[in-house]
């Protein structure tokens, strides 16, 4: 579902792969993260919070070696709480993605946080996805799964998505507060 142009679709082969399967290093996590789910989901566990934090490979021109990055990449679908006499059937939706986006954002600190609608990304919703900003730095995007590659994972209710870049998150931290030690000898008011 990827474009033509698009930079993930060169792929680093590897020499000796174990199978067909795994004979190219990963680009992205979304495609693996969507088969997890589509397997979830066909074993009937149907209320999902899933997120993967492993290294993707993108190939750079002029260089030997490709660049070597870690993403996170995390997927909720399902109901919004656990299954109980006590609680309602509402489904997750965008915001709920949101909303654990910008918590993680606000404990790693992440300076000017902001989201921007549509993330021009073919395997998300156009009308439902947005891409992640700190300042004008794009760390990520965010969204619904597209339909079309829902039917393609054969997954039969929304999912919705998040793939961040951490190298980038790390570098948009703002400094970490500081403070001075209470004086071991206060002052004192006659």
């Amino acid at each position: 579902q990827l474009s033509q142009d698009d930079p993930r679709r060169s792929n680093v082969r590897i020499l000796n792969p174990l199978t067909e399967e795994q004979s190219v290093m990963r680009t992205s996590l979304v495609p693996g993260m969507l088969e997890v789910v589509s397997r979830n989901l066909a074993y009937r566990s149907d209320d999902l919070r899933l997120f993967e934090l492993r290294p993707v490979f993108e190939v750079v021109e002029n260089q030997e070696q490709p660049c070597e990055k870690v993403n996170l990449c995390a997927a909720i679908t399902g109901r919004r709480e656990m299954q109980g006499w006590a609680q309602n059937n509402e489904a997750v939706d965008f915001f709920d993605l949101k909303g654990l986006v910008e918590v993680v954002a606000e404990q790693l600190n992440i300076a000017s946080f902001k989201v921007e609608a549509d993330a021009e990304q073919s395997y998300l919703h156009p009308g439902k996805s947005c891409r992640i900003y700190s300042g004008k730095t794009l760390i990520g995007v965010m969204g619904e799964v597209h339909p079309v590659v829902q039917d393609a994972y054969d997954i039969s209710q929304p999912v919705f998505l998040v793939e961040l870049d951490v190298p980038a998150m790390v570098a948009s931290r703002k400094a970490a507060a500081s403070f001075e030690a209470i004086s071991r000898f206060p002052d004192v008011y006659r």
